[in-house]
């Protein structure tokens, strides 16, 4: 079988995703016996690709960071160059599918944000997004939500069913495991991190609820004697606005935004960590639980359903509604040591179940099913329109 993947849309600054498909090709550069892929990329996406004599990649050339000519591209040209490299099926990483297409797909689809948050975006976009995800539902052969979560939104939103989705769930880098905690104590000291502090890594949307942290920390630091609070994410508007509001709170010398952390040192970051508190209220999965569970950090999280599924019982809930409740749990479970070390033995055997090759067995699987249905009957059959 030969594989399409689609990695126009890619670009380093993304965040999660990009990471996300990042692991899932390196996984993918061993295929099973008979298989090969071929990535079509732009500049910015090149450096996703593996080396591998088994991937071909052919740069297209076009300016990744185009939306409108990249849409156009993938509507009136990438069928006919999927077609001339004889690819049998084509994955698409970008929750998006081409309105006409003659190459049977597979979607990657990792959230239904316009619809659970729909102030996330603006009015043309979240239209734009409650077109394309219906249209993916319809016609894609196979759907790959990055959750049992997401996978259920599909199916109340639009009726897919079980048998045409199948969950990817994020990869957790052999890097993750069986950290050296000597090497981690050095790079604490070289990155100045004090002895016991509060970690939480997310980029800076309003629905990662950074302002009810801060809020929950100036409180905690009132009740008890909190460890310090450093924060790694991107997006330098929020990064501001959180600064501020921990200046005007009075706890801007205790909490701290990271300076940019490259990918190889992020399991020391999570092995320095007392405890990742994780308070967002909308997430499609939750890779930095899974991390974290990897290096055997604690994990304070909210609990919204894709966290619950992401960590199950290694990690302790809180209510992250309100900075009230989150200052409570921090509380909790800063003062519970005994309950920190378990979650931190159950995170450990629980992320097992993210490495690479139990995740690539997963999307090969989802490979074959898909090439299979597309022999068979029309995927639109019970899809709600």
């Amino acid at each position: 079988m030969h594989i399409g993947l689609n990695l126009l849309h890619p670009y380093p600054a993304m965040g999660g995703i990009w990471h996300y498909i990042a692991r899932l090709l390196d996984a993918g550069a061993e295929p099973p016996v008979g298989h090969l892929s071929t990535a079509f990329v732009t500049t910015s996406s090149r450096a996703l690709v593996p080396p591998s004599p088994r991937i071909r990649v052919e740069d297209l050339r076009i300016p990744g960071l185009s939306r409108s000519v990249r849409v156009l591209y993938e509507n009136l040209v990438l069928d006919r160059q999927l077609k001339a490299h004889g690819c049998d099926l084509v994955h698409w990483f970008a929750a998006n599918l081409g309105l006409v297409g003659t190459v049977p797909a597979v979607v990657s689809v990792y959230d239904l944000r316009e619809y659970d948050r729909p102030g996330s975006f603006s009015l043309g976009k979240r239209l734009y997004l409650k077109m394309m995800h219906r249209h993916v539902a319809s016609a894609a052969r196979h759907l790959l939500p990055i959750s049992s979560t997401t996978a259920g939104q599909l199916a109340l939103r639009f009726g897919v069913p079980d048998d045409r989705m199948t969950v990817i769930p994020p990869i957790v880098s052999d890097i993750y495991f069986d950290v050296d905690r000597q090497e981690a104590e050095s790079y604490r000291q070289r990155r100045g991190l004090p002895g016991h502090f509060w970690l939480y890594v997310s980029d800076f949307r309003p629905y990662k609820n950074h302002a009810a942290l801060v809020d929950a920390y100036a409180e905690l630091t009132r009740r008890c004697r909190a460890w310090p609070l450093a924060l790694r994410g991107e997006g330098a508007l929020g990064m501001t606005e959180t600064l501020a509001r921990a200046r005007q709170l009075g706890v801007a010398d205790r909490v701290r935004i990271l300076d940019p952390v490259p990918e190889n040192e992020m399991p020391y970051l999570y092995a320095t960590a007392s405890a990742l508190v994780f308070p967002s209220l909308y997430e499609g999965s939750g890779m930095p639980l899974l991390e974290a569970q990897a290096v055997g950090c604690p994990i304070l999280s909210s609990s919204i359903a894709a966290l619950r599924e992401s960590a199950g019982d290694a990690a302790v809930w809180m209510d992250a509604d309100d900075a009230s409740s989150i200052a409570a749990g921090m509380e909790r479970f800063q003062a519970d040591g005994d309950r920190r070390e378990a979650c931190a033995g159950l995170g450990r055997r629980r992320a097992e179940r993210w490495r690479a090759p139990v995740v690539a067995n997963l999307l090969w699987q989802a490979y074959a099913k898909a090439a299979r249905a597309a022999a068979g009957p029309d995927p639109r059959r019970g899809v709600a329109s």
